[in-house]
């Protein structure tokens, strides 16, 4: 499997963005990272690197945060601890897995690449960029670990992998569907409009994306709940629900999948309330 790459720049509310697109097999990921006050948010992956490496050095960064511990978004932590002498800020869970490297599937390497272990420190529920305020936010679901980042001066978001997108159809089969319709509504009680995002950028109305995504994860929940009161499994209920295929299903040989989407809504327990 071969890939190839693409690498866009741009500046939106005081944040520097740097996005790589990753193509592989008729699939498309991207990802980002941003800068802002001295903080960068996320690293990006491996196969991204040598480019954003070129960023990472017109960049004043101070300290380096992580909203989780997946390849994509942690790859570059390494290379700017090594390099850079920067500190690496995680969730707590995830600093003994940084120490390590990270067991992917093949195709996530392919398309990702490794990340290489590096020390961390877990984030305080508080801490200071340069010059402003944040706010460590849990907001699993995606993953355990998985963290938002809340700038009380500026009253932006910055949110990883929680939004992605209002309207999900395929998601990874270790994400729990609850957690990520809890940390949703978790993430309104803050005082913002404008949010970025790991995968989506910089999105302006941001809270109501997200009221967006909540109410069509509800939606989803409320006919799953149904079909399976009538009787119907959940392979059933996925062709009812989401009858359309996507590339990212067959080249992860089906990690990602709209399957997942039906299985967490009934087989999983919510761990955030």
């Amino acid at each position: 499997m071969s890939t190839t790459t693409k690498i866009e720049t741009s500046t939106q509310q005081e944040v520097e963005m740097i996005l790589g697109h990753v193509f592989l097999n008729g699939a498309h990921m991207s990802v980002h990272a941003f800068a802002i006050d001295g903080l960068l948010i996320d690293t990006g992956s491996e196969t991204l690197l040598e480019d954003f490496k070129k960023w990472f050095v017109k960049q004043k960064i101070s300290k380096v945060v992580l909203t989780h511990n997946h390849e994509d978004h942690t790859a570059g932590a390494a290379w700017l601890q090594e390099n850079l002498h920067k500190d690496i800020y995680i969730h707590e869970d995830s600093v003994e897995i940084c120490r390590g490297y990270e067991q992917t599937p093949l195709y996530r390497q392919a398309i990702w690449g490794i990340r290489h272990p590096f020390e961390a420190t877990a984030l305080p529920k508080h801490f200071k960029s340069d010059h402003y305020q944040w706010e460590t936010i849990a907001t699993p679901g995606h993953t355990k670990d998985h963290l938002s980042f809340y700038c009380k001066d500026l009253k932006i978001l910055f949110t990883g992998d929680l939004f992605v997108t209002p309207s999900p159809k395929v998601i990874l089969d270790t994400e729990n569907v609850h957690d990520t319709i809890n940390s949703l509504k978790r993430v309104l009680t803050y005082d913002f409009e404008k949010m970025f995002c790991c995968h989506a950028g910089y999105i302006a109305n941001g809270r109501e994306m997200i009221m967006k995504k909540i109410m069509f994860l509800e939606n989803i929940k409320s006919q799953c709940n149904k079909l399976s009161d009538a009787g119907e499994n959940i392979a059933r209920i996925t062709e009812e629900l989401f009858p359309k295929r996507y590339p990212i299903e067959q080249v992860s040989q089906h990690q990602w999948g709209s399957q997942h989407i039906v299985s967490s809504l009934l087989k999983d327990q919510a761990t955030l309330v």
